[in-house]
């Protein structure tokens, strides 16, 4: 028996297995984790647009990194938010500068850091100018990219060193809420605050040291700042395709619980062609080095060529690996279907695409879909479109998309559901109403199609009363609830009859 040692609701899953031979199949907030060599916190920050992202991470910048691309193909393709997570080397130094003060000898009394690592910072410069309200009050700007007006970025205006002023500069520019995107500051005030102390006037001074560091970066740790976020998250680190890389992530991402991994297959070689390129990718999920079988992962591929959104010339094409193009789609289906579809088929034709890395034939694309490897393809008169809906997994029924990511909604929608009952006492009337509570929801997700059938009886039951919580539960604080759902199953394969008769043709279709 699970001995439980801290207050709150506890989730357990167990899916029971199905037969191979039947065919059996709220949403998510999208997360990346990459390098990227501008600016932004090493902290989860959310963007909700495009131009959100450029104004706190740069946009493109030289366009070595993936991970500005990866959000511009997000966003292109139907994403509404997205969790950013700039990863750095451990080495890494934030570029600062020491302001001095204004009195007869000056002496430090402002440190300015970049809010981190990186070479970028050194791009940081600060303008001083006195306040019109005086009294040692100052107007801190902050550019980057260069000092003059057009790289302006920030500014502070009337703010104080003064610890007892009700606009003190630190409190007001690092603020995580309201405070700078590019800049955190730190007073070396010393003695008793007056006037003098108030940073000297100044124009474009950079800020300086800010180094990328040498040691590798730990893509892992970096994935595992997102533990913070309390929603849903699909994951995707773009370009990433490392299983001794991608495996801890994965096995992080199956102890949340909460986390979906979005893989980038393989990029091609120059000397593959479409089927030595095929087996790479099956070797992903076959291979002596394969990545973990996991419903808590998906991998798609191959790699897009598209527009080249860094350039206006026309004609450029780029590159691409394809996973922000998918967490788009997953975060416009979910929006416009819900997670019970998976995000996959002809309403998923991407946006921008040109054409993919390799074509496939229809024996490759066989094993690929055996294999769990989610394939790009052309659709005529569509485009190119997410033909695949399975996860790493080849256990029935988390082996599709769309079971896993129902269940991740439904033990979170059942975790805040019952938040309620923490503490309350622990009899009859607790259990009719978590029972109440938990059978509401799950009516709510038949009516909108999370889960199959016509009537409650088919498609959930739930448990809570004095078979399930005997004295001994009671008496150690445990509410036990058994819960069970039917979920959708995605019509993987459509098999079409077509037989001959007198009066000319028939078809039949069935689904299996």
């Amino acid at each position: 028996m699970t001995v439980y040692k801290r207050p709150g609701v506890y989730l357990s899953e167990t899916l029971t297995p199905l037969a191979q031979t039947v065919s059996t199949p709220g949403g998510s907030v999208a997360a990346f984790v990459g390098t990227n060599k501008q600016g932004g916190s090493l902290q989860p920050t959310l963007v909700s647009s495009w131009s959100q992202y450029v104004a706190t991470y740069g946009g493109f910048g030289d366009t070595s990194d993936l991970l500005p691309f990866a959000l511009y193909q997000f966003f292109n393709n139907g994403g509404n938010a997205a969790y950013i997570v700039r990863a750095a080397a451990s080495d890494a130094v934030a570029a600062s500068v020491t302001l001095e003060d204004t009195e007869v000898t000056p002496e430090p009394t402002l440190k300015v850091t970049a809010i981190s690592p990186g070479t970028w910072g050194n791009k940081i410069y600060l303008d001083v100018a006195a306040s019109s309200s005086g009294g040692g009050r100052f107007d801190l700007y902050v550019y980057v990219g260069g000092d003059t007006a057009a790289f302006l970025k920030e500014r502070f205006t009337d703010v104080s060193l003064d610890p007892a002023d009700s606009r003190n500069a630190e409190a007001l520019i690092n603020s995580p809420v309201t405070g700078s995107a590019v800049i955190q500051i730190q007073s070396l005030l010393n003695t008793q605050w007056d006037a003098t102390h108030a940073p000297a006037i100044q124009t474009g001074t950079p800020l300086a040291g800010g180094t990328d560091g040498a040691a590798a970066i730990d893509l892992e740790a970096a994935a595992k700042r997102l533990e913070i976020v309390e929603d849903n998250l699909v994951l995707n680190l773009p370009g990433v395709t490392d299983a001794t890389v991608l495996n801890p992530i994965i096995a992080w991402a199956e102890t949340q619980g909460t986390v979906f991994v979005v893989v980038d297959g393989e990029k091609a070689t120059s000397a593959d062609n479409a089927h030595s390129y095929a087996l790479s990718l099956q070797g992903m999920s076959t291979g002596g080095s394969a990545l973990t079988a996991s419903s808590y992962a998906a991998v798609y591929g191959p790699w897009l060529i598209v527009n080249d959104p860094a350039t206006a010339a026309a004609g450029s094409s780029r590159l691409l690996p394809p996973g922000g193009a998918v967490l788009g789609q997953y975060s416009r289906m979910d929006t416009s279907r819900g997670v019970q579809k998976p995000p996959a088929g002809i309403d998923t034709a991407l946006k921008g695409v040109l054409d993919v890395q390799f074509r496939f034939t229809n024996d490759d694309q066989d094993a690929l879909n055996v294999a769990g490897i989610n394939v790009i393809k052309s659709m005529p008169g569509t485009g190119f479109v997410i033909y695949g809906a399975r996860t790493l997994s080849q256990n029935m029924p988390d082996r599709y998309v769309s079971v896993r990511r129902s269940l991740m909604m439904i033990k979170k929608g059942l975790l805040d559901a019952t938040r309620f009952a923490v503490f309350e006492p622990n009899d009859q009337i607790l259990w009719d109403q978590i029972s109440s509570v938990i059978s509401q929801y799950l009516l709510t997700l038949m009516q909108t199609g999370v889960l199959a059938g016509n009537t409650t009886d088919q498609a959930f039951f739930v448990v809570c009363d004095s078979s399930n919580n005997t004295p001994a539960s009671v008496a150690n604080g445990v509410v036990n609830v058994q819960v069970g759902v039917a979920l959708q199953t995605p019509a993987e394969f459509i098999v079409i009859s077509i037989g001959q008769f007198s009066g000319g043709s028939t078809a039949t279709e069935t689904t299996s």
